[in-house]
């Protein structure tokens, strides 16, 4: 039997979307904050975030956002065949891991604002259940119901969607109750380059500079043991007691 590889995809608001950021709280708990993305199709940050209001700025409340990945029914969508930067996920398969990572910014609960404090950190995971390959404009109704929640097939498609994939989670997916540190000690432990070595840290950069230029394309882990231990961490993060 195969063993399971995990996938690393950069997902979120990033330093591109400012001022829109996402918290985290000095207990590790946090709040997820996807793109925007005008497309009457999709839903408002404040019908998908309503517990995060208060850490939005007041111009995006009522925007529309690409809330993908989506931890509702566990969907996420992409394009493997098209795009160069999620070429690695036409590699994966069911029973695979597929592990979201994200920028976020601490909040100061004493001054009720940002600091000057950002980081990775892992927010969630999909165990792969289904890979729905090359989705059409009309999915036929079995398709349908799995990944009618997803913001590609939520939104106005048109024909440069031809080639959507969507990675639909099983049961055992997460969103964590506490984000997991994506830090330079993480890294050295579960990510190589393509040659086979622990990643370069460039003195002059920083680490979140460096994180974020390996991470602009998805990342996979085919070793077993490098995977064994990037779950190991991930469950401790999910406190939900299965991986």
């Amino acid at each position: 039997m195969a063993h399971p590889k995990a996938f690393i995809i950069n997902v979120g608001a990033n330093a591109s979307h400012a001022p829109l950021r996402s918290p985290i709280f000095d207990d590790g708990t946090f709040f997820f904050v996807p793109i925007p993305e005008a497309d009457e199709g999709l839903p408002r940050y404040r019908d998908v975030l309503p517990e995060a209001l208060p850490y939005l700025p007041a111009a995006y409340r009522d925007e529309r956002t690409h809330n993908d990945p989506e931890f509702a029914t566990f969907t996420y969508g992409d394009y493997p065949v098209s795009t160069g930067r999620a070429g690695l996920l036409k590699q994966i398969t069911p029973g695979d891991y597929l592990c979201f990572l994200a920028r976020l910014v601490m909040w100061s609960r004493k001054d009720g604002g940002f600091m000057d404090r950002a980081a990775f950190y892992i927010v969630g995971y999909f165990e792969v259940g289904e890979v729905f390959q090359n989705v059409p404009l009309s999915p036929p109704e079995s398709v349908l119901r799995a990944v009618a929640n997803n913001a590609h097939v939520r939104r106005l498609r048109g024909p440069e969607d031809y080639r959507l994939w969507i990675i639909k989670g099983t049961s055992n997916s997460r969103l964590l109750r506490r984000a997991l540190p994506f830090d330079r000690k993480l890294a050295d432990r579960v990510m190589r380059d393509t040659n086979g070595d622990r990643w370069s840290w460039d003195p002059l950069r920083t680490d979140l500079q460096v994180i974020g230029s390996y991470t602009r394309s998805c990342r996979m882990i085919s070793d077993p043991d490098r995977v064994a231990v990037l779950l190991e961490e991930v469950r401790e993060y999910a406190g939900a007691g299965v991986v």
